[in-house]
This record gives structure tokens, C-alpha cells and sequence, in this order.
């Protein structure tokens, strides 16, 4: 069963939304959209944005996935690193499910790129 983590640092918490405010309005996307994608009230993502809620790392990966990033993206504070699309994702908000599962394959994608280089990097350096 997968762990589930919450984020509590009050300083962490401010970071993280106001990355997750960014990204959301770089994006074309409301308040409403967000709690409707995510089956969440409104009021949470409002306090969520405003460093007073409380995240867990699954909702955080399921945010990320509709941005397009990495929770590390997200929680890294000295990490300014946005997404931005050629297009806002408010012209495609009927298809919000599709794109997030879309970035998600493309994130687990570059995951294990990096991985495979770090892998490649620690063999290297063993012979």
C-alpha cells in the first residue's frame, strides 16, 4: 500500500501554492475548474493556493500531472522552473482528464530517463 505524506512546513506550504496559483493561471484555469477536476471543494483549493491547506503528495502528483511537471518541481523552493503551454489549457477543459494522463506517462518518461542516466553515471564510475 502506498504511503500517503502530508505537507505541513508553514513555509514549504506557502511555496508550494504559490507555484500551484502560478501554474493554474499560466494555464487559464479557475479556482472552480481545478476543484471540479480534482472532485475537491472550492474552499480547499483556495486555501490550498494560499499556503493554509494541507497537501498530500497524491493530490500533489494528481496536480502535477494536469500541469504537466514533477512534484519536485513543485516542493523544490529553490526551483523557479514553471510550465508554460503553447496554448492555455482553459481552451481544453473538456479534455483536462486526457491531458493529465498524457503528462503523466510523459513524466514517469523522463523520470526514468534520468534515472537510467544516473544509473549509467554510478556504473561508469565502478569500473
Amino acid at each position: 500500500m502506498a504511503r500517503r505524506i502530508v505537507v505541513s512546513n508553514n513555509s514549504l506550504k506557502l511555496n508550494i501554492g504559490i507555484k500551484l496559483k502560478t501554474l493554474r493561471e499560466k494555464n487559464g484555469l479557475s479556482q472552480e475548474t481545478i476543484s471540479d477536476f480534482l472532485g475537491l471543494n472550492l474552499e480547499f483549493i483556495q486555501k490550498l493556493e494560499n499556503g493554509e491547506g494541507r497537501i498530500s503528495t497524491v493530490l500533489l502528483e494528481r496536480m502535477c500531472e494536469l500541469y504537466g511537471c514533477s512534484s519536485r518541481d513543485i516542493i523544490d523552493q529553490d526551483n523557479p522552473k514553471s510550465i508554460e503551454y503553447t496554448q492555455p489549457l482553459s481552451e481544453y477543459i473538456d479534455f483536462l482528464p486526457g491531458i493529465a494522463a498524457v503528462n503523466r506517462i510523459a513524466i514517469n518518461l523522463l523520470e526514468m530517463q534520468r534515472l537510467k542516466i544516473a544509473g549509467d553515471q554510478f556504473t561508469s564510475n565502478l569500473k
